[in-house]
């Protein structure tokens, strides 16, 4: 991973992502429980979702527990807009954000930017899905 932005995972589904923020906003904190609960076959797509949440600020950062952002994000329903306030000043977000003419980044956008961060050609394939679903729906109704 890039020391420049070293929580962009690869949690590529906003749903799970919502679901398991909501738990942790309920009180949950094991990740076994987490597992089991949302369905992952593998302990470390729990990781992968944790530390999306972590890069989006809505877990802190030593702990499975919610930061305010994240208790806002779950009372608001699930706003996009928390998303992008807690990845606000992410290298990632920020250099996304550059985007000439102000356009809602693409996929290519967001895949070339990765690239710039120096990951391997599979990270930045497997990455830019993750990163498009993180980043595109607050973006593109911001715009």
């Amino acid at each position: 991973m890039s020391s420049r932005d070293p929580g962009v995972s690869q949690a590529t589904q906003l749903p799970l992502l919502d679901r398991m923020v909501g738990m942790v906003v309920l009180g949950e904190d094991d990740p076994t429980w987490l597992q089991h609960k949302i369905g992952f076959k593998n302990p470390r797509h729990v990781h992968h979702y944790v530390d999306a949440a972590r890069w989006a600020r809505l877990i802190d950062e030593d702990a499975i527990r919610p930061t305010n952002l994240g208790r806002r994000y779950v009372s608001s329903r699930f706003e996009p807009y928390a998303i992008l306030e807690g990845a606000r000043g992410r290298a990632l977000v920020e250099e996304v954000m550059r985007v000439p003419g102000g356009d809602v980044p693409t996929p290519n956008v967001v895949a070339s930017v990765l690239r710039s961060f120096r990951y391997s050609q599979g990270t930045v394939t497997s990455r830019d899905e993750a990163t498009d679903t993180q980043l595109r729906l607050p973006l593109k109704e911001e715009a």
